[in-house]
């Protein structure tokens, strides 16, 4: 359904609503709907009155960039990654949140706002979308420049989709319950929704699979039929109409009460699994879909299908929010969606919080210990078993600093070093740097890491980015059979000499 033609210019030409999509467009590239399709890209709007002659030419919605450009104009569709970094001034963060069941909507919304505070965020946006659910606003201002030695404004779409999946798990592991008894899912231990409810918003299954061993969720369980004979114990694979089976090892006869089938995980091959509820299925958060050059629905827009308004609202009315009031002839501009006068580094907890989680479900390029792989090591090492590319930092750098305190701390929690030690160790190293950190980023990092229950390994050798790009990485003759500086040092423990070379 289309929006009519008189409703749409009647509301464009308010120089109020000019106004406002003309402050929220700043530094943005703007796509310019009529109807079914969209005019040209890019696009800018550089004057109020452009929005009016936009909808004269049968313009019913305007969309912006979440990415902030250096000179929109300048954006191409074949634009290599590269050119689009040096483009890009930066990003706002939008956790799209989508819902056919809209009480559903109105709770998720808040929870995620809910979330943003306990990460110390307050400064953050909400409005609602203008049909189905709400957009959440935090401002590139508040991010931290830098994580882990990598540019903010470089890590994107990747960065906002680890972020709202770190969002979802945080609402699913401490505001969601499941209650089998009353056949009803909890949200924050006050908000009901009968199963029966859910399952008609999604086409997903509301329920999956979790291998017991290694915590993956399994789309599909793997059947596997054998027979066990009981002569010499070798596990033989069948087929599933076969009912006697002949021993390759020992050549006898495995009868039909020796065949088993076992469904196993695909991944670690174990057999046992738990339920869970699948919280993707109900929980929709279309950020976890963007990709470069995204556009979200601009503040004081129209709304092709609902005829509403994308109106911005204060976070206290999300649960209470009645779509009656973004009828265009309700609106009137208030304060903007995107507030730009923000505290610095506001949303740095819940960056770092992201990528840690990311890393744990290794979509990220960093690696958790293997038991197998890596022994645990718990009395302090001596230094003089350390790799060579950790010497090389501890002599002292000039550039890499920050993602070099990365792999120094994560290391030297790996090999034995208590927090006391590791502080002493950094701040001598730092000492020796030109310039050195500032002792509060130290600090800062040190105490996070503490933090956490889990620990990380530093970056794997092959991640040039933190070796040979920091011009740290000259290996000696154990470095080739390894894969990690902690896989160095447990070498060097075991006494595993490496083979001579001919």
């Amino acid at each position: 359904m289309g929006i009519d033609i008189n409703l749409s210019l009647n509301y464009y030409k308010r120089k109020d609503i000019q106004q406002a999509i003309l402050r929220s467009a700043r530094g943005r590239e703007v796509a310019v709907k009529a109807n079914d399709r969209f005019l040209r890209r890019p696009d800018i709007l550089s004057y109020e009155n452009e929005v009016f002659d936009f909808a004269k030419k049968g313009a019913t919605s305007f969309h912006l960039s979440e990415e902030l450009w250096l000179n929109a104009l300048e954006l191409k569709p074949s634009m290599s990654r590269k050119d689009l970094n040096a483009l890009r001034k930066g990003w706002d963060l939008i956790i799209d949140v989508d819902s056919k069941h809209w009480e559903l909507a109105k709770v998720i919304t808040y929870l995620i706002t809910k979330v943003l505070e306990e990460q110390g965020i307050f400064n953050y946006s909400v409005k609602f979308s203008g049909n189905k659910g709400f957009h959440i606003g935090l401002a590139y201002e508040s991010f931290p420049k830098e994580v882990y030695g990598q540019k903010i404004k470089d890590l994107f779409p990747e960065l906002p989709q680890k972020i709202a999946k770190y969002i979802i798990d945080y609402i699913e592991e401490n505001y969601l319950e499941v209650n089998k008894k009353e056949n009803s899912v909890v949200f924050d231990n006050k908000y009901f929704f009968t199963i029966k409810e859910l399952e008609d918003i999604s086409s997903k299954d509301l329920f999956v699979n979790v291998c017991r061993k290694c915590n993956n969720e399994i789309s599909e369980i793997k059947e596997e039929t054998y027979f066990l004979c009981p002569s010499c114990g070798l596990k033989v694979p069948a087929d599933k109409g076969e009912n006697y089976k002949t021993c390759p090892n020992c050549n006898k006869l495995i009868p039909p009460e020796n065949r088993y089938e076992d469904k196993l995980c695909p991944i670690c091959r174990h057999n046992e699994f738990y339920e869970k509820l699948n919280t993707l299925a109900i929980i929709e958060v279309d950020t976890l879909l963007i990709s470069q050059r995204h556009m979200f629905r601009s503040p004081y827009s129209l709304h092709e299908k609902s005829g509403l308004v994308s109106v911005p609202i204060k976070k206290d009315e999300i649960l209470s929010f009645n779509k009656e009031s973004a009828k265009p002839e309700a609106i009137k501009p208030g304060p903007e969606f995107m507030n730009r006068n923000v505290k610095e580094n506001e949303a740095y907890t819940l960056f770092l919080k992201a990528l840690d989680f990311s890393k744990k479900k290794e979509e990220y390029n960093f690696y958790e210990a293997k038991q197998k792989e890596y022994k645990i090591i718990t009395k302090k090492t001596s230094l003089e078993l350390f790799p060579p590319c950790i010497k090389k930092i501890l002599e002292g750098l000039e550039d890499g600093k920050k993602r070099a305190l990365f792999i120094l701390i994560n290391f030297l929690s790996n090999v034995g070093w208590s927090y006391d030690d590791i502080k002493d160790l950094i701040l001598e190293w730092n000492s020796k740097n030109n310039p050195p950190l500032r002792e509060n980023i130290i600090i800062g990092q040190l105490n996070y890491h503490k933090s956490r229950k889990q620990k990380i390994l530093p970056p794997n050798c092959t991640n040039n980015m933190y070796y040979k790009d920091l011009g740290i990485c000259s290996p000696d003759r154990f470095c080739k059979f390894i894969k990690n500086p902690v896989n160095y040092v447990n070498k060097r423990l075991n006494k595993t000499e490496p083979p001579n070379k001919k």
